[in-house]
């Protein structure tokens, strides 16, 4: 057999072929794997299997053999000559009969005209086919706004998707395109899944989303929406401090993680979700904690302040602010969170660079609850809950900035939680009748 010309009665008793393309080159027919040995008809496979069913030119197979070693009656060990040899037409039928013949009953699906060879048939499906497709399924489940169908979806795509393109096949240029499309796609696809997986904003969630968001950003350093939504679940997880120092990562510059990012792109997602959450009913306090402002120092340290029993907490660049935010973005005297009968209330305090909360500007006096993302100027503050991980119990009742906690050992495997205390300031109070003007 020169050449693959099975009659056509054959195609149709084919029994079903699964070519794996995503990671190494894998034949599987009628349930039976039949993986060549060697790379020269793994080559092959893998150049008509991502041609999809399209003809491909004998001109771009004899390439693929010749990158590859490739010469007639070359086999694993029999001293294969150099890649980049001459393979001519006569010696890539060789090949192909050889192909043939590893298909076995399943020859019937590679043809060639004189365009060139084509390997398709009723009974055939790629791992990319079952991708594509799942992909496809998830996106059309997301704009339908089915954030379980489409997590199902796209899960299921990812769990097909061991690797790169024919991975084992590192040299072979006809590949090159496809690579490069399933390369761009995987990254996309993963960043999906999060985003409907955490669109609930359930815990388990957000937990099994922290662990694929890190390796994610570990791998694609430089996709903002990437950190972003790690930081969103961080959040979600209950981890005020990471998510806090995850911003500080992806914003630090090429010294740290890659390229710097935008924090107004990594905060988005957040912020949506700290919007998301404030139309929520809210949980009561356990054991009468009071929540706590959170947030990074300069030097990364996490820092919280518990928010007040009764009075006021100002917030800003002053040393004797009840949270001191040492940043030139920052007024000296920002921001206070205020204590009334039905909760607390942000106000902005006539600063120059502006207070957000989720997004939003604060102006008026506006609601803060547990979840919620505070900005002044450039430093960001999220509002932790009593049951939040890693920021430290604050029993006393006195305020002042004697009362800051150091949180960054919390997130840390030590067995003694310190406690950072400054040196007792002047306490400054906001007056609640002067409350919308600034102070100091």
């Amino acid at each position: 057999m020169t050449a693959p010309e099975a009659p056509a009665a054959r195609t149709a008793a084919a029994p079903p072929v699964l070519l794996r393309l995503l990671g190494p080159v894998r034949l599987e027919v009628d349930g039976v794997d039949r993986t060549p040995l060697g790379p020269l008809l793994r080559g092959l496979l893998a150049a008509l299997g991502c041609a999809r069913g399209t003809t491909v030119p004998a001109e771009t197979l004899a390439a693929v053999l010749a990158q590859l070693g490739g010469q007639p009656g070359a086999e694993p060990g029999d001293g294969e000559p150099p890649a980049g040899a001459r393979v001519d037409a006569a010696q890539v039928q060789v090949h192909l009969a050889r192909l043939a013949d590893v298909l076995g009953p399943a020859a019937g699906y590679l043809t060639q005209t004189s365009a060139g060879v084509r390997l398709a048939g009723p009974g055939l499906m790629t791992d990319l086919d079952a991708v594509d497709e799942a992909v496809e399924a998830g996106r059309a489940a997301a704009a339908a706004g089915d954030g379980s169908g489409a997590a199902t979806a796209l899960r299921r795509a990812l769990a097909r998707w061991p690797g790169p393109v024919a991975d084992d096949l590192p040299g072979v240029e006809a590949l090159g395109g496809i690579r490069a499309h399933y390369a761009r796609l995987r990254p996309d696809v993963v960043e999906e899944l999060a985003e409907s997986e955490l669109r609930d904003g359930s815990l388990l969630a957000a937990q099994v989303s922290v662990r694929e968001l890190e390796a994610h950003v570990a791998g694609q350093p430089g996709r903002t929406r990437g950190w972003g939504l790690l930081v969103e679940a961080l959040y979600l997880a209950g981890r005020p401090v990471e998510a806090l120092q995850a911003v500080r990562r992806a914003i630090a510059g090429p010294a740290a993680t890659g390229p710097a990012h935008d924090r107004d792109e990594v905060l988005r997602p957040v912020e949506r979700a700290a919007l998301r959450r404030s139309r929520m009913p809210q949980a009561r306090a356990e054991n009468g904690r009071r929540p706590s402002l959170v947030w990074v120092d300069a030097a990364g340290r996490a820092l919280s302040r518990a928010l007040p029993a009764t009075g006021s907490v100002l917030i800003g660049r002053d040393a004797g602010a009840d949270v001191p935010l040492g940043h030139g973005s920052v007024s000296r005297t920002h921001a206070a969170v205020l204590r009334w009968e039905s909760g607390w209330t942000l106000l902005d305090l006539g600063s120059r660079d502006g207070t957000t909360l989720n997004g939003r500007a604060v102006t008026d006096g506006t609601p803060l609850r547990p979840g919620d993302v505070v900005r002044c100027g450039d430093v960001v503050l999220l509002v932790a809950d009593s049951r939040a991980d890693g920021v430290p119990v604050d029993g006393r009742e006195s305020g002042g900035a004697a009362d800051l906690r150091d949180a960054t050992a919390l997130v840390e495997p030590v067995a003694v939680q310190p406690v950072v205390q400054k040196a007792a300031v002047q306490k400054v109070v906001v007056d609640l009748e002067q409350a919308r003007r600034p102070v100091g």
